[in-house]
């Protein structure tokens, strides 16, 4: 009996020494945090902001949009074996930019496609800050812009299709749409989708049966292959500028200010 009790406090005895060697490493790490924010009370900030259901959510998205980056590059392993010809990429552009818009302008030389995602924050940051919109204001007569996604969940893609279906209902507020899709803080299902159209315009049962009818779902996923295909694009917002006279074409990956866009366009211009 006196064996199995001996036994007994030895474990307990361990299992308190480890208790406290856990904790003191808990404490360590805690302090060392504490002092990279810049001691207790921005500590408590941080910690405020990490427990904020914003936060929280924003995290979500951008782990979402993490994941759904890996299983496209894991899809587009083998685009190498299916190189386009430069007649063939010349094709692509020609039909791409044929059809445009938003901020279309038929006789401008450049064209800048916007790839985009509604739950990336880099994409958001673009549009909420206007960059590409700045951009033309540069060139009024010689750029124009045309929104294009790239997206992998279902319901991202029932979102471009509604963007598709308000160009077709009402071509001249699907740039303002976008830019409205970006600027709300909502949970855009389809519902919240539809209200913002309808606040510019757009009726409410045409886009409903248009959205419906998947009649687009062929053609957001084409824009959602091209990105990489075409162009080598990894990531969102992917921005591509098409000298429209050469059919030359830079790309801008991730999100960069309004001078990186002037530099590319004027060595297009000048090279």
């Amino acid at each position: 009996m006196s064996k199995n009790y001996n036994i007994w406090i030895i474990i307990l005895l361990w299992l308190i020494l480890i208790l406290n060697i856990a904790n003191l490493f808990k404490k360590d790490a805690r302090a060392l945090e504490t002092l990279k924010v810049g001691w207790i009370n921005n500590m408590k900030k941080v910690e405020q902001l990490y427990s904020s259901s914003k936060y929280i959510s924003q995290q979500t998205m951008a782990i979402d949009q993490a994941l759904s980056q890996i299983n496209m590059d894991a899809e587009n392993n083998n685009l190498n074996e299916n190189i386009l010809s430069p007649e063939d990429v010349i094709q692509k552009l020609e039909e791409i930019t044929a059809n445009g818009v938003d901020n279309w302008k038929e006789s401008a030389r450049f064209t800048i496609l916007e790839y985009s995602n509604f739950g990336c924050g880099y994409c958001r940051r673009q549009s909420v800050q206007w960059v590409i919109d700045n951009v033309i204001e540069k060139y009024p007569s010689e750029v124009n812009s045309i929104f294009r996604s790239f997206v992998s969940s279902s319901q991202a893609i029932k979102l471009w299709e509604a963007i598709e279906c308000v160009g077709e209902l009402k071509r001249n507020v699907r740039h303002k749409f976008i830019k409205q899709l970006f600027a709300t803080d909502a949970w855009l299902d389809i519902e919240t989708i539809i209200d913002i159209a309808w606040t510019l315009g757009v009726n409410k049962n045409s886009l409903s049966k248009c959205v419906d009818s998947g009649k687009y779902n062929q053609e957001v996923n084409n824009q959602r292959n091209e990105w990489a295909s075409l162009f080598g694009i990894s990531g969102t917002p992917g921005n591509v500028i098409i000298d429209r006279e050469t059919w030359r074409f830079v790309v801008i990956p991730w999100a960069y200010p309004v001078e990186k866009f002037v530099e590319e366009i004027e060595k297009l211009k000048n090279n």
